[in-house]
């Protein structure tokens, strides 16, 4: 009974996790000028780990009624989206703009918007109290991947200071790195004595 990976130490969410989802950015979209003010924008947007591709029309030209139109095919059931976001923006200190979306959902403004399985539309997080995949993790895996973390910036050699590191440096990245081995150590240590 009980192995190893059992048991409340080793165990994890099995929830969809935000890193899983394919998303939409309006820095992102701002930045290649999507969002010409004054006037309307059309054209496409891919991913590089997908096939799909979505259909967009920008309209800025009216102040009191910025959105943007998605129209796209979904995979899993051939289904045909067509809908507006509605967006708004906010003047930025040094000049320029801040642009938002409103998730379709909630009506909430946010940065970005997940394509959520459920709902075959884009909408934000907090929408599906969706989850960082960080979030998801016991304390087994978060203390593996911090000490991965820490090997990955000391190198290959971590008792050797790598060239061109400062002394400060090695000795601080050396510390976590202990710290986490041995948190790892302790947990699994902990899980087979009580197995």
């Amino acid at each position: 009974m009980g192995g190893y990976g059992s048991g409340r130490y080793f165990k994890h969410d099995t929830r969809i996790t935000l890193d899983e989802l394919t998303s939409l950015s309006v820095t992102e979209m701002a930045r290649k000028q999507i969002f010409a003010i004054g006037s309307d924008t059309s054209g496409t947007i891919s991913w590089n780990n997908s096939d799909s591709a979505i259909s967009f029309i920008a309209s800025t030209h009216d102040d009191q009624n910025l959105y943007l139109r998605l129209q796209y095919k979904l995979l899993s059931s051939n289904e045909f989206q067509d809908y507006t976001i509605r967006l708004s923006r906010t003047s930025m200190r040094f000049g320029g703009w801040r642009w938002w979306f409103h998730c379709p959902k909630t009506d909430h403004r946010v940065t970005r918007l997940y394509l959520v399985p459920e709902d075959g539309r884009f909408v934000s997080r907090h929408a599906y109290k969706l989850l960082y995949s960080s979030q998801t993790h016991g304390d087994f895996d978060r203390a593996l991947a911090m000490r991965k973390k820490y090997k990955n910036q000391l190198g290959d050699f971590v008792y050797l200071k790598p060239f061109r590191m400062h002394q400060k440096t090695y000795d601080w990245l050396f510390e976590r790195f202990r710290y986490y081995d041995a948190k790892v150590n302790e947990i699994a240590a902990n899980k087979v004595s009580s197995s």
